[in-house]
């Protein structure tokens, strides 16, 4: 592989991350047609670590909420003072407890199946129809209508959905932001916390997937 063609790899991975567009797909499709047979492991975790640090600075707002909420919350409720908290600071962290139950299912499904799961990034004809699931799954949005819950309204089952829905969009040609927003419509959640939410989720997911392969690699 050049250095021409990783270039191109993430102008491709950094153009579609933050599209309804499954990013892996078109990877495994440039890969095939630079005659790439194996993903290279650097470049892969190169790529993942870029899509975290976008992300990151995309939602930066909402992690320093987050992380205030979390560290007030753990820090009144050591000191016996947890009715004194606020509720902005309760909400959020609340918000990431149900972050940390999105993740279980995408964690217990990248577990178990990871290995048919990868298999599918040596078959065009596989990534070809999850393409098409994508495409259809994002079709089928336009009649979800204006939803009716935000960050302080999503439910564990809420999170649960959209956690096994990041899970099998492991799958090439599955888009992980497309999916996971679409199910968050689909749960009734507003369409800008459909967004964060899906890229929340995403942020730990990405740095757990990171971390395996630097494993792997060892």
């Amino acid at each position: 592989m050049t250095v021409a063609d990783i270039v191109v790899l993430g102008l491709i991975q950094g153009a579609t991350e933050f599209l309804p567009v499954s990013s892996s797909a078109h990877l495994v499709i440039f890969q095939n047609i630079f005659g790439v047979k194996e993903p290279q492991l650097f470049l892969d975790v190169a790529l993942h670590i870029g899509t975290l640090i976008s992300t990151v600075i995309v939602l930066r707002d909402e992690i320093i909420a987050l992380a205030k909420g979390v560290t007030f919350f753990i820090l009144y409720q050591c000191s016996g003072r947890k009715r004194q908290l606020s509720a902005g600071h309760r909400a959020m962290a609340r918000l990431s407890g149900l972050v940390c139950v999105a993740l279980i299912p995408t964690g217990l499904l990248g577990f178990f199946f990871r290995d048919q799961f990868e298999r599918l990034f040596g078959s065009l004809l596989a990534v070809g129809i999850m393409l098409m699931i994508t495409g259809a799954i994002l079709w089928m949005t336009r009649k979800t209508g204006q939803g009716t819950k935000d960050s302080g309204t999503i439910s564990i089952a809420d999170a649960l959905v959209i956690g096994v829905i990041q899970g099998l969009a492991i799958a090439p040609g599955i888009s992980r932001s497309g999916s996971t927003i679409s199910f968050g419509l689909f749960r009734k959640l507003q369409k800008s916390c459909a967004f964060s939410f899906s890229f929340l989720i995403s942020i730990p997911a990405i740095v757990l997937h990171s971390v395996r392969e630097e494993v792997r690699k060892r």
